[in-house]
């Protein structure tokens, strides 16, 4: 029985274009944090779909088609992918060959009905004994097409209501159990299943009241009593149990098998669910702009896919500020700024778009839609995923003195999590010198690897985040060790087992608590011939010990990181006393920096010259008086100001238009 909150994420955060959603809802105060990180690195590639937007279908190959707001996915044993080519009222058909066809409706997008035509915009799909079951938006129907797309009705009424009724509404994602097809009614807040095999077949509500207001479910309880307002994903694992995004409620539920709320974990606007074969990790996509992997058994979550965008810092970090969004209103936010930016390559450093779908393909690549720009992407692991546990290997946390954070300058760090950096420089190479990688020996038939995925959210504290070490094909009963540099601490260390392998999960003690400023936490292992292995972690930590960026693949490009942004009142370039606080607290951080920008920013609804002119005047005020204050701390490194200017906004509570960002080259 858990209630936890995800705290936010450092790729989800990163860069100056974020903007704030609207309309809160506050999830439970007892909501316990829990990390958000990046984790094993991922290859994006673009599988149909382009960046320039919306358009019709074209049969052939599927990266030469387009496609209008895609949302769910479906395979086939065949490992066939079907995909609701939403606003094209169609469901197109892409073959393991990338070849694309139109399985349901025409090339020609929602025209008129002829005939028996396909008008209906579909929504859900999920293959089950045979056939695909397609759910519309618009019609009352969920439907079912045979191996060769010919269509039947087969549950609802024609009419669209509640299942509560025995009828359907917008059924937003389906997925097949058994014997059973559950989808989440979106518009009537419903959770249910069908039996396909039932004729006719019968509607039985498994969660939701049917209330449209978001309520606290109760462990234990039927999950019939409480109210999912948005219930837009759902995902069964092997016992039966169900887990469903709440999408407007910012949450994700899982009910028994036998209908009671088992755990409520927050995490903002998530949209479609699917579980791995093994039912250990959750895959959920985020209307934010990521694309996230849950462990069902803790609920740590790993970001894999995108940059982030639609909400502010302080929400991502903040449990009160949970926010009720709709991805079309996030699409609109986005357009607004410029479009869309999915760019094959890593899958960390691209923008996904708004991700509706998710689906895991039998050798474990991950497909996702975007409905905006309009695509599907596929997800390829390139990090060794972490393997199984072999034998005892724990490890034993390094006894020494606890290091009280200060404010002295770190030294020289090599890296920390990554945004775009204001200018070109070249890498730092740290004094200190950390562990070495060396060649592993060639071909072994089980290839040396090593894993540290350090579970930190942004803001979070050091001490007592958990690292999670792995490790396989080493030297048998070879110790392994993690250390944080720059200034040299050992954290922990273990030894391999027989089989060369090591699988643990260790406590940051307090002793981790280095200077303020970039740091990396190295994990290293020997291979066989004595050739040694490392991997790392790159994070910056504030004076307190707290994270301020947290990056688990790559070092960042140019060591240049977004380390802190935070609002003005309207209108002012008064310091607030929080930000005079988190400043200060910035200050070991800041003085070990090669070069500090501050970009500041103003709200304005008006696009006029003299607007322009005024807009970036407060801007560079503002900018200003965070450098001043910076002086005044004592941090001496250099730095420049930017007004940016004015930022057309969405309303007077846009809180980013009236925001200064630090980003910091170490």
């Amino acid at each position: 029985m858990h209630r936890h909150w995800f705290a936010g994420a450092a790729v989800a955060a990163a860069g100056a274009g974020l903007v704030a959603a609207v309309g809160a809802v506050a999830p439970s105060a007892s909501a316990e944090p829990i990390p958000i990180s990046s984790s094993a690195a991922y290859t994006l590639s673009i599988v149909s779909g382009s960046n320039d937007g919306s358009g019709l279908p074209v049969v052939g190959p599927a990266s030469a088609s387009r496609m209008n707001q895609p949302t769910d996915m479906a395979f086939d044993p065949a490992g066939n992918l079907y995909v609701a080519d939403t606003q094209n009222c169609a469901v197109e058909k892409i073959t393991p060959a990338g070849q694309l066809s139109v399985f349901v409706g025409t090339v020609d997008g929602c025209v008129p009905r002829n005939g028996n035509t396909f008008y209906d915009r579909p929504v859900s799909l999920a293959w089950l004994k045979g056939n695909l079951y397609i759910g519309g938006a618009d019609d009352g129907w969920i439907y079912r097409a045979d191996a060769n797309g010919n269509l039947t009705h087969f549950a609802g009424t024609g009419v669209q209501g509640s299942p509560l009724n025995g009828q359907v509404d917008t059924p937003t994602q389906m997925t097949a159990y058994g014997n059973w097809l559950y989808f989440g009614d979106e518009e009537s807040h419903v959770v249910a299943r069908i039996d396909v095999t039932q004729s006719p077949p019968m509607i039985e509500v498994i969660a939701g009241d049917g209330n449209g207001t978001p309520t606290q479910g109760v462990f234990n309880q039927p999950a019939t009593l409480m109210s999912i307002p948005d219930p837009r994903g759902v995902a069964v694992d092997s016992k039966g149990s169900v887990y469903i995004s709440d999408t407007k409620a910012s949450r994700i539920l899982k009910v028994a098998s036998t209908g009671e709320l088992l755990s409520e974990w927050m995490f903002f606007a998530p949209v479609g669910l699917h579980l791995d074969q093994t039912g250990a990790k959750l895959y959920a996509t985020s209307a934010y702009g990521v694309i996230a992997e849950v462990d069902t058994m803790d609920g740590a979550i790993s970001v894999i896919a995108g940059i982030g965008h639609g909400a502010s810092i302080d929400q991502l970090t903040a449990p009160e500020q949970a926010t009720d969004v709709e991805p079309v209103a996030v699409a609109a936010q986005i357009a607004a700024q410029g479009g869309y930016a999915v760019t094959p390559g890593p899958a960390l450093t691209t923008e996904v778009g708004v991700p509706a779908g998710v689906e895991v393909a039998a050798n474990g690549d991950v497909y996702s839609t975007l409905m905006y720009p309009g695509m599907v992407v596929k997800l390829v692991r390139t990090k060794p995923p972490v393997p199984p546990f072999t034998g005892p290997d724990t490890p034993v946390v390094t006894a020494a003195p606890s290091v009280t954070p200060s404010v002295a300058p770190s030294v020289s760090p090599s890296a920390s999590p990554s945004v775009a950096p204001t200018s070109a420089a070249p890498s730092v190479v740290p004094t200190t010198p950390g562990p070495v990688v060396t060649s592993p020996v060639p071909n072994p038939a089980d290839p040396p690897r090593i894993n540290l995925n350090l579970q930190l959210a942004v803001d979070a504290p050091l001490q007592g985040a958990r690292a999670t070490v792995s490790g396989g094909g080493l030297q048998p009963s070879s110790p392994y060790t993690l250390t944080m540099y720059s200034t040299p601490v050992e954290v922990a260390r273990g030894t391999t087992n027989a089989a060369g392998a090591f699988n643990a999960v260790i406590t940051m003690p307090a002793k981790a608590c280095v200077k303020g400023g970039a740091h990396r936490l190295v994990l290293t292992g020997t291979a066989p011939g004595g050739a040694k292995l490392e991997d790392s972690s790159y994070v910056v930590l504030d004076d307190t010990c707290k994270a301020k960026s947290i990056n688990n693949v790559t070092a960042p490009v140019n060591n240049t990181v977004t380390l802190q942004s935070f609002t003005f009142p309207h209108l002012s370039a008064k310091l607030r006393p929080k930000a005079q606080r988190t400043l200060r607290d910035l200050r070991g951080a800041l003085t070990s920096a090669k070069a500090i920008t501050i970009t500041g920013y103003t709200e304005t609804d008006s696009r006029g010259k003299a607007a322009t002119k005024a807009n970036k005047r407060l801007a560079l005020k503002r900018a200003n008086a965070v450098r001043a204050h910076l002086r005044k701390l004592g941090v001496t490194a250099p730095i420049s100001t930017v007004g940016a200017g004015g930022v057309n906004g969405l309303g007077k509570g846009q809180k980013f238009n009236r925001r200064v960002v630090i980003v910091v080259r170490y």
